[in-house]
C-alpha cells in the first residue's frame, strides 16, 4: 500500500485564468486589430484563461438579400459541415477534434455564416486547419441531409401549439398586408404550412449549389480571445 501511494500522481496542472474587467477601456487596451494579406480583418484579445483555452469566431458575409433569400437550403449548409469533408469521415473529424481538445460549430443563413472554434493555445492552429478543410471541401452526404430535413420538419410540426407561433399565425396576415408583401418576398411572414412546404421542396442539390455559388471568405472577420501566444 505504501508503495502504491508513493507512486500515486495527482491530476495534471491546469493553468489558472485571470479576472478581466469587461469595460470598454480595458477591452480596447487588450485588443489588437490587423488585416491579413487575404483582406480578412483579424481582431485578437489577449487574456489568460483556465487551461490556456482560446475561442475563435469567424464571420462570413456574402450575397444580395433578394437573391440569396430566393435560394432553398441555405441553413442546411452549416448544419451538414460536421459530417466531415471529402478527405475525412464524420468519425475521423470527431477523432481529430478530440485529440486536439477542440470543438467547433457552424451556423449558416442566407447572407453569411458564423463559425465558432474552441481549442487550446497549442492546438488552435491545427484545429483551425481541420475546420478549414471542412469549410473548403464539405462532403454533404445524402443520409445526413435526409436526417436534417426530417428533424427540421418534426421541429416545425411540434411548434404549432407554442404561444409565439400561435401569435404569429394570428397576426401574420395583417403584417403581410400592411407591408404589401407576398410569398417569396424576404419580409413575408410564412405560415407553419408554408415553412413545411419550403423544407419539403428543398433538395441536397439545392444545398450544394448554394454552397458553390456563395460560400467564400471574400468578406470575412475573425475575432480571437484567450491565451494567445
Amino acid at each position: 500500500l505504501a508503495q502504491r501511494l508513493a507512486e500515486l500522481q495527482g491530476p495534471p496542472k491546469v493553468e489558472a485564468g485571470e479576472q478581466l474587467d469587461p469595460v470598454p477601456a480595458v477591452l480596447e487596451a487588450r485588443t489588437r486589430r490587423t488585416q491579413l494579406p487575404s483582406g480578412i480583418a483579424l481582431h485578437t484579445l489577449q487574456k489568460q484563461t483556465r487551461g490556456n483555452t482560446v475561442v475563435l469566431q469567424m464571420q462570413l458575409r456574402w450575397g444580395e438579400r433578394d437573391a440569396t433569400f430566393a435560394r432553398n437550403g441555405t441553413g442546411f449548409v452549416g448544419a451538414l459541415m460536421d459530417e466531415g469533408s471529402v478527405n475525412t469521415t464524420r468519425q475521423q473529424l470527431q477523432d481529430a477534434l478530440i485529440k486536439l481538445r477542440a470543438s467547433f460549430n457552424i451556423t449558416s443563413y442566407d447572407q453569411g455564416a458564423t463559425i465558432f472554434l474552441s481549442a487550446e493555445r497549442d492546438t488552435l492552429l491545427p484545429a483551425l486547419r481541420v475546420v478549414a478543410d471542412v469549410l473548403r471541401q464539405p462532403s454533404f452526404p445524402q443520409a445526413a441531409f435526409d436526417r436534417e430535413v426530417k428533424a427540421t420538419l418534426a421541429s416545425i410540426e411540434a411548434s404549432r401549439q407554442e404561444p409565439g407561433v400561435l401569435r404569429q399565425e394570428a397576426t401574420r396576415a395583417h403584417y403581410n398586408r400592411a407591408r404589401g408583401v407576398t410569398l417569396g418576398h424576404p419580409d413575408y411572414v410564412m405560415s407553419v404550412d408554408e415553412r413545411l412546404a419550403t423544407v419539403k421542396a428543398t433538395t441536397l442539390d439545392d444545398v450544394k449549389r448554394f454552397y458553390a455559388d456563395y460560400w467564400s471568405a471574400n468578406d470575412a472577420q475573425i475575432s480571437v480571445v484567450g491565451a494567445l501566444p
